[in-house]
Order: C-alpha cells, then structure tokens, then sequence
C-alpha cells in the first residue's frame, strides 16, 4: 500500500471523527436548548397564586413585587439562554455540513484512488501476459528453424 493511500486512509478516519464530533455537539446544544425551553416553562407555570379581594399588608405586597422582579429576570436569563442555544445551534449545523461535505470529499478521492488502482493493476496484468505472449511466441520462432 502506498504512502499516499495510507495518508488518504489517515484523512479519511479523521474526517469521519470530525464529523462524529460536529453530530454529538449539535446533539448537546440541542438538549440545552431543550432545557432552557423546560426551565421557561417552569418559571411562567411557578409563583405564587393570588385570591382576588383578599387584602395585603405592605410587606406583603413588597414581597409579592419582589417575587415578580425575580420571576422576570429568571425568564428574561431564560430567553437569552435560549437564543444563545439557538445561534449556537445554528453554528453547530453549519460545523456538521461542513464536516460531512469534506468527508465526502475524501470518499470521492478513495474511490478514484481505487479505480486508479485497478486500472493499473489491469494495466500491469496486461502487460505480464503480453510479455508472457511473446515468450511463448519466440520459443515457438525457435523451435521452427
């Protein structure tokens, strides 16, 4: 086998590992995505349930502001956790065509290096029995004089 057959090969598997990479980092950015979606979910379904008319004293009242402060900077962090998810995510992908098209790119080169290969392989089985003919063809020449 030839070095450059071998540093192909080489290529090749590193391609493919690259690749593998790319699918499990789009495959981890995705559940983050998934669990900041879960986590704004439970912030807006979370706080506190209020009866109407019922009278609240000031700190009461303070706390319950407080609470909604908290619970709007929670889902505001939510959101932006998300679209942080969402451009990695973007990047992730464009990681994973990139790294399937130039494993591709060496698929293609292998199999023109094995039609190469073959067709100089032919080539030389060609010219062994060509030589062969031409032995044979002068031990013939020989006999007959």
């Amino acid at each position: 086998m030839s070095t450059r057959r071998r540093g192909l090969d080489v290529v090749a598997r590193l391609r493919r590992i690259r690749e593998r990479q790319a699918q499990q980092d789009l495959a981890h950015t995705q559940r983050r995505l998934a669990d900041a979606q879960e986590k704004l979910r439970e912030i807006r379904a979370g706080g506190p349930s209020l009866d109407v008319g019922v009278s609240l004293t000031p700190g009461q009242l303070l706390s319950l502001h407080l609470q909604g402060v908290r619970k709007s900077e929670d889902i505001e962090a939510a959101r932006e956790e998300m679209v942080h998810c969402q451009a990695e995510i973007d990047r992730a992908r464009g990681a994973l065509v990139s790294a399937a098209s130039r494993r591709k790119a060496v698929g293609k080169l292998q199999a023109k290096r094995r039609i190469v290969t073959a067709a100089e392989a032919a080539r030389a089985a060609q010219m062994a029995m060509d030589e062969l003919v031409l032995i044979r063809h002068g031990r013939d020449d020989g006999a007959g004089l």
